[in-house]
């Protein structure tokens, strides 16, 4: 356990959660419910189009509904509301998954004496939902959700309250996420050491800055 190091606080979405599945059974929810009569390959064609119009979850759910209707002719459902984008944060949370070894290694983090937390982008609901249907939530000492505060990442102010409510300093604390604009960026500004984290094996990064592909990879630095 390095000495200045007292806590590590994690991005969720593609950190700990695997955002590709749960977005990929999201999507696939909404071409089944449009009632539609597409065949199994039809529906497939279209949900791997809205994985690709996704951006990874940079890009507004509307401006995704409207590229698939334009390209398919196909409105995306959302039953019971005002537009897609809000049915899309309420129910993507339900199908949230952890990657493997997550709570593994939440565990052992908290043996070796680390406070934990969760810094996350999102609405207050939607991202909590996550927490609980994956059932970590237990294992933080803060979690700060944008939806909550005034801020949001990357901007530093959410890293420094994060800090804040452990009664640490921003270079007491860790972060590790997987979006260098957000995570990387803001967790730089606010003074805080990082470590980036891509666990699809598709990105390079030729920064110097420690990265890893597995959660389980940061039991090897701390």
């Amino acid at each position: 356990m390095p000495k200045s190091v007292k806590a590590i606080l994690f991005d969720f979405d593609d950190t700990l959660g695997n955002r590709e599945v749960y977005a990929y059974l999201t999507y696939q929810e909404a071409v089944r419910l449009t009632g539609l009569n597409l065949d199994e390959f039809q529906q497939e064609v279209i949900v791997q189009t809205c994985m690709v119009r996704d951006q990874q979850g940079d890009i507004h759910k509307n401006l995704v509904a409207k590229q698939i209707e334009d390209e398919f002719s196909v409105r995306l459902a959302h039953p019971g509301y005002a537009d897609f984008n809000d049915w899309w944060k309420a129910n993507l949370g339900k199908h949230a998954v952890l990657f493997p070894h997550v709570k593994e290694v939440l565990e052992t983090l908290k043996k070796r004496g680390y406070q934990l937390g969760v810094i996350t982008n999102g609405p207050s609901h939607a991202q909590h939902l996550k927490l609980d249907v994956t059932g970590i939530k237990s294992y933080f000492d803060v979690i700060v959700v944008s939806g909550d505060t005034p801020y949001r990442k990357p901007e530093p102010e959410i890293f420094e309250f994060a800090a804040k409510q452990l009664g640490l300093e921003c270079g007491e604390c860790v972060f590790v996420g997987d979006m260098f604009s957000k995570d990387i960026l803001g967790a730089k500004k606010a003074g805080m050491d990082f470590v980036f984290i891509w666990p699809h094996g598709q990105r390079l990064t030729t920064y110097p800055c420690k990265k890893i592909e597995k959660i389980d990879e940061i039991l090897e630095i701390y």
